[in-house]
């Protein structure tokens, strides 16, 4: 799985990037921040082209290169990217390289300003403005654009999927003399902490034996606090809990726990478990990709 992938990868990145000036300003929650400025995990704005409306979006890859740019001006404002970077044409309702609005094919650009969004009619293209430093943003999610110089820009390279493990727990019971039962759990990739991972923790419980009367037998399984429950029936009981992996997933790792809510004094649940982690997104420069799960119970 992972060769496959890395290989895309290097392709993606040896194609030059296609970007705005680093010094572009852009829409973010906490103000206008400079393109060059922004890293992975900040949260930046995306348009709905439709309605105009901003999403919040995270940025899950920054892409930087030295690249020959042009500039379209407007009325007052510039923009200053490279010739094939994506721009929303709002006459055709699609994206197009910038190099169109310099050879007038193209003519009005998408604002998005407080007031909302609305056509801007370029007033002047320039074919050359010099080498500048410049950035690629990558969404994590649609839609695919960012406001740069108030202008709606595509990111021009997806994120892609990240590697996934998944590893069986130890298989238990929990009785009435041992209603609780904690693991830790290790998540690394290349040793390391894995930032914006998704974990799911699968469970399968069976009651033996299953309870023809009274009182059920009750099943909590949580993952550092985040809790869903389990009550018995006719057919094993499951759950999935799917969350955000902690931030410190290799150093300190991350307990699953399971305990019995129920007051029977008879009877036993059978557990089965599996953990699954994800890196949400990302780039590889032919790392190994690789996901490591440890699982060791708790004392």
């Amino acid at each position: 799985m992972a060769g496959p992938r890395t290989g895309f990868l290097s392709l993606a990145l040896l194609s030059p990037a296609c970007c705005v000036s680093g010094a572009t300003l852009v829409k973010t929650p906490r103000g206008e921040v400079a393109a060059g400025s922004l890293a992975i995990g900040d949260l930046v704005y995306s348009v709905d082209v439709a309605s105009g409306a901003l999403v919040e979006n995270r940025v899950v890859a920054v892409r930087r290169a030295t690249r020959e740019c042009v500039a379209l001006h407007w009325s007052d404002g510039t923009l200053i990217c490279t010739s094939d970077h994506p721009i929303f044409d709002p006459e055709r309702g699609v994206y197009r390289s910038a190099g169109d609005w310099v050879t007038n094919a193209a003519r009005q650009l998408l604002r998005r300003t407080e007031a909302g969004v609305s056509p801007v009619l370029v007033a002047r293209a320039e074919s050359f403005v010099g080498l500048h430093e410049v950035v690629d943003l990558t969404m994590a999610t649609e839609p695919h654009n960012f406001v740069a110089a108030q202008i709606v820009v595509h990111n021009k390279s997806y994120a892609v999927p990240g590697p996934t493990e998944e590893v069986e727990g130890p298989d238990f019971e929990l009785t009435t003399d041992d209603r609780t039962r904690e693991f830790r759990v290790n998540a690394c990739q290349n040793g390391q902490d894995i930032p914006y991972g998704r974990l799911r923790l699968n469970v399968d419980a069976r009651p033996i034996p299953v309870p023809e009367g009274g009182k059920s037998m009750w099943l909590s399984a949580f993952v550092e606090g985040e809790a869903l429950e389990i009550v018995d029936g006719p057919a094993p009981g499951s759950l999935t809990l799917d969350n955000q992996l902690a931030p410190a997933s290799c150093a300190e790792g991350f307990v699953v726990g399971f305990m019995r809510l129920d007051q029977r004094d008879d009877g036993s649940i059978a557990v089965e478990w599996r953990i699954e982690v994800e890196k949400s997104y990302g780039y590889s420069e032919g790392e190994d990709d690789a996901i490591s799960i440890v699982v060791e119970p708790e004392p």
